[in-house]
């Protein structure tokens, strides 16, 4: 089978898509949901002292430091 590039162009985005970190708000785009279930779940949004900005920003540099651990 001859390959008509095609291929290599969506696996090259593919590539650079998993590669580019993501901004805070587009990351919190994709797991505000999913993290507010978690800590709804788990009692945390019911601490007196919990801060949701607070665990977003802890949670978003975890992503980003493994993202440095995957390159």
């Amino acid at each position: 089978m001859i390959n008509s590039g095609r291929e290599w162009d969506w696996m090259d985005k593919k590539t650079k898509m998993r590669s580019k970190e993501l901004s805070f708000d587009e990351w919190y785009c994709l797991h505000e949901d999913k993290i507010n279930i978690e800590l709804a779940e788990i009692g945390a949004d019911r601490e007196m002292d919990f801060n949701s900005e607070l665990e977003f920003e802890i949670r978003y540099q975890k992503y980003l430091n493994q993202n440095k651990d995957d390159r």
